[in-house]
């Protein structure tokens, strides 16, 4: 062993190695002493930190939803209302990802809930229900406001092998208006029609009951729907009191880009030469109509598909109102549709690009080509 030992200590390729290895392992004990040593301490926080400490979650006075009274008061109410808000403020990114969405679904949710007389504080149930995304969950709810397919079509939404409409948004918050309302019938509560909304009407009926009690705030109800209310005013607090909170984006402009409308008056057997046709690929196509499953559409006439708009297309607002701007897009002299910027003219304001709509129209989800445009004559 002696002999073995010598001889690698004399080996000059393992005398390198050695003297290595003595170096770093020095190093290591100088800087395990010097840490050890440092009597500051890095304090933990950093900015993010700073930033949710910022904002005192003072206790509101008084809370409406839907008109009728939250009873703040009630230290039960108090506590849950607390645990949702410290959930939307402290997770301040995924809070701001939904007010961008909010920012660019609730202007064209708004009126839908306005003309079926649903309260405007719903449109925070679709947020609850998906972020206001087109998911689909493990029991098979669909959608912004998650329907499940019996349901969905229950509600008129047309489900089968080449369309799910529960994934069109805008049809989908009309068959959830027409939900609400038949919930609102049976219990005449709009704080109740919320709960069933989440748990069924026969669930809440069964627990109204068997408790004898008819109060949300008093009902002893799963997990899941005992939150599910405080959510959605915990939104509404939040949203009505946006600077507060520390979310002056609020109100702001959202995500989306301008479309135009294309109706659909007879079947479609293959949508790739139809987008082609459009200017667009299959992918754009089904990305602004994720109602579409299929490769066709043979089932039936009655649809309308979006097609982003070309940024340089030349555009007339022919029509405005609470949903939906109907535009007519511009030929120029050469029949292209079209122009550079610098044709423009600067005083137009009927044949602006894109860019230059009036201030809200920017990013009008739903922009209309000329009405008597159809796509049997495309």
């Amino acid at each position: 062993m002696r002999y073995v030992l010598a001889f690698t200590c004399e080996d000059p390729f393992m005398k390198r190695v050695s003297l290595v290895i003595a170096f770093l392992g020095i190093v290591a004990l100088a800087g395990y002493w010097k840490f050890s040593q440092t009597e500051e301490k890095i304090p933990y926080n950093y900015k993010g930190i700073s930033e949710y400490q910022k904002y005192s979650l003072d206790k509101p006075d008084s809370i409406m939803f839907c008109g009728e009274i939250v009873p703040v008061t009630n230290k039960k109410v108090q506590k849950r209302l607390d645990e949702e808000m410290y959930r939307l403020t402290y997770y301040r990114h995924n809070t701001r990802i939904l007010i961008k969405r909010a920012n660019y679904w609730f202007p064209r949710i708004e009126p839908i809930l306005k003309q079926h007389n649903i309260p405007d504080d719903f449109k925070y149930m679709a947020v609850i229900e998906s972020g206001l995304s087109n998911v689909k969950s493990n029991r098979g709810a669909a959608g912004f406001w998650q329907f499940i397919d019996n349901t969905g079509r229950s509600m008129g939404l047309e489900i089968n092998n080449e369309v799910d409409e529960r994934y069109d948004p805008i049809k989908a918050t009309h068959a959830a208006c027409r939900y609400l309302n038949m919930a609102y019938k049976r219990f005449e509560n709009w704080t109740n029609v919320a709960a069933s909304y989440n748990m069924g009407i026969g669930g809440v009926e069964r627990q109204i009951r068997v408790q004898h009690v008819s109060n949300y705030y008093d009902l002893r109800l799963n997990k899941e729907t005992a939150r599910y209310l405080y959510k959605m005013v915990a939104l509404k607090e939040l949203f009505d009191n946006s600077e507060k909170y520390g979310f002056p984006e609020v109100g702001k402009r959202g995500y989306g880009e301008p479309l135009k409308s294309i109706k659909v008056d007879t079947a479609i057997v293959d949508l790739k030469d139809f987008a082609e046709n459009q200017g667009v690929s299959i992918e754009e196509l089904k990305e602004h109509n994720p109602w579409i499953k299929s490769e066709r559409l043979t089932h039936g006439t009655n649809y309308t598909l979006k097609i982003p708009i070309h940024p340089k297309q030349r555009v007339e607002i022919v029509e405005d109102n609470d949903s939906t701007t109907i535009i007519r897009i511009l030929k120029s002299p050469t029949g292209s549709d079209s122009l550079p910027f610098d044709s423009i003219p600067e005083d137009s304001s009927s044949q602006l690009p894109l860019e230059f709509l009036p201030e809200g129209h920017e990013n009008d989800l739903y922009l209309e080509q000329d009405s008597g445009t159809t796509a049997k004559e495309l």
